[in-house]
C-alpha cells in the first residue's frame, strides 16, 4: 500500500489535526535533521515521524521505537515497514530512570539502514472510543473483565478528549483484586491498599496519576483507581 494513502487514512482514523501533544524537549539536532517537518510543529508532536517507506509492506506496533525493536526490523531484513508506536521516544523505567529519552545514534543508523517509517500515536491513543477500536482504556479494561458503567477524565490539554473508564470487577476484595490482575496480567501488581474492599474501580491508563483525575473518580463513586505510573 502506498505510504502515503495509509498515513492519510491513520490521521483521519485517530484526528491527528486537532491533537495537542509535546515532545519537542527530545528533540536533538539529530532528530530535527531527520524527522518529518510537520511533527515538530510546536505542541503538535504526533502522527509520522521518520518517513522512509514509499510503500509499506508490513505494519507493526509498539510500546516504543527502542534500538531493541528496531534491531529486529533490520536483522530480520524487512522492507516497507511502518511502525506505530504509543511513545515517539524510547523509554527508562528503572527506579533512576529518566522516563521518554532522545534517540540514540545507533537508532537513527537502524531507521535509515532498515528505511523504517514511524508514527507516533500517544495521546490519540488513549482517546476513549469501544473495545473493537484501538483505545488503550477500552482494550486494558476487556483484558482484565471490566463491565464498563461509563466514562470520565478528559484530558487536560485537548477539551472533549476522555480517556478513563469507570466500571465493576468480578471481585470484592483488594487481595482479590491485586491477584487477579497479577494473574490476567503476568507481573506483580503494586497496590496501595487504603481498604479491603472493591466496588467501582476507575481506570486511566499510562501516567493517570493525576490528583484531578483521581478526585474526579472520587466524586464519582469510585473506591479502586487502576493506571499505569505514579
Amino acid at each position: 500500500m502506498k505510504s502515503s494513502e495509509l498515513i492519510a487514512k491513520l490521521d483521519q482514523a485517530f484526528s491527528i489535526a486537532d491533537i495537542f501533544d509535546q515532545w519537542h524537549w527530545n528533540f536533538d539536532d539529530e532528530f530535527k535533521k531527520r524527522a518529518v517537518p510537520k511533527f515538530m510543529i510546536p505542541s503538535h508532536n504526533t502522527g509520522l515521524m521518520f518517513d522512509y517507506a514509499d510503500e509499506v509492506n508490513h505494519i507493526y506496533t509498539a510500546f516504543s521505537p527502542s534500538t531493541f525493536v528496531l534491531e529486529q526490523i533490520v536483522k530480520n531484513g524487512i522492507k516497507g515497514v511502518l511502525l506505530v508506536v504509543k511513545h515517539a521516544f524510547d523509554w527508562d523505567g528503572s527506579s533512576k530512570g529518566k522516563g521518554c529519552m532522545p534517540f540514540s545514534l545507533r537508532a537513527y543508523q537502524l531507521i535509515e539502514e532498515g528505511q523504517i517509517s514511524i508514527y507516533s500515536l500517544h495521546t490519540p491513543w488513549d482517546r476513549n472510543r469501544n473495545d473493537t477500536f484501538v483505545s488503550t482504556a477500552y482494550g486494558f479494561a476487556k483484558k482484565i473483565g471490566l463491565q464498563i458503567e461509563g466514562e470520565f477524565a478528559e484530558e487536560p490539554d485537548n477539551p472533549g478528549l476522555v480517556l478513563g473508564l469507570i466500571g465493576t470487577l468480578p471481585v470484592e476484595t483488594i487481595d482479590e483484586f491485586q491477584e487477579s490482575l497479577t494473574t490476567t496480567l503476568g507481573y506483580p501488581v503494586k497496590v496501595l491498599k487504603k481498604h479491603d474492599h472493591v466496588n467501582k474501580v476507575a481506570i486511566v491508563t499510562g501516567g493517570g496519576f493525576i490528583p484531578s483525575l483521581i478526585q474526579e473518580a472520587i466524586n464519582l463513586g469510585c473506591d479502586t483507581y487502576i493506571t499505569g505510573i505514579i
